[in-house]
């Protein structure tokens, strides 16, 4: 079920919807109790059934009742009655770093630049693991820039929280993560951790400082291979 704009759920109005993945769609919101714009995030209709895709629901609601970090988006009204699953997350005007790399047309950041965001992803990360947690998807895809430079990791779908059981699914294998990001230990299959995390962002801030990714290939298997057996090439 898509929700049209103006549709109500609960005490939520659907401004827009922001974007639509094979996880989960998610909607542009007003909260009618105080008027606010917030993010509603719904787990797709068809994964609802399964298991492993309602675990994962659950462990990133947990993750978002834990964390509280100007680095990282807030979870909001966490503890109301709802009457579907979803998430109510704050909502951060601003670019993806990916838009912010877009715009530069393949073209360096300016250094102070990717410094004063690596800073930041750094800091958000460096609580995340004290916290047991770990994101395990650290994308441009998935780092927020507000107009003013202050940066926001999002999207904790794939996150780890340590002790947890693993949690695997019809449509997607233990491997989680984007090609370009991925560490080695992800590529062969491990839970991947902090490492995972900090090597991640040394790929994107090789990528803001370069104006491309380390590894390119014909597809994502090639990338992946690099990954794995070979050194980036030096800047």
């Amino acid at each position: 079920l898509a929700y049209t704009p103006g549709a109500q759920i609960d005490h939520y109005e659907i401004i827009s919807m922001l974007g639509h993945g094979g996880m989960s769609r998610v909607y542009l919101a007003r909260d009618l109790h105080n008027q606010g714009t917030v993010v509603l995030k719904f787990p797709n209709d068809d994964l609802i059934g399964n298991v492993g895709v309602y675990e994962r629901y659950k462990r990133e609601a947990e993750i978002g009742n834990r964390v509280n970090h100007p680095n990282i988006q807030h979870m909001l009204n966490t503890g109301e009655k709802r009457s579907d699953e979803y998430l109510v997350m704050e909502y951060i005007k601003g670019r993806t770093l990916r838009e912010v790399l877009e715009e530069h047309g393949g073209k360096p950041l300016l250094t102070s630049e990717a410094l004063r965001y690596v800073m930041q992803i750094c800091d958000a990360l460096v609580y995340c693991h004290d916290h047991g947690i770990f994101h395990r998807d650290i994308t441009p895809e998935n780092i927020m820039v507000e107009d003013d430079g202050h940066i926001k990791l999002i999207d904790f779908g794939v996150a780890l929280l340590e002790g947890a059981r693993r949690v695997t699914w019809r449509g997607l294998t233990g491997t989680v993560g984007t090609p370009d990001y991925m560490s080695p230990e992800q590529i062969k299959g491990e839970r991947g951790a902090a490492s995972s995390d900090v090597y991640a962002t040394g790929v994107i801030l090789y990528e803001m400082l370069s104006g491309h990714p380390p590894f390119e290939g014909e597809n994502v298997f090639a990338v992946m291979n690099q990954h794995a057996t070979q050194d980036p090439p030096s800047i």
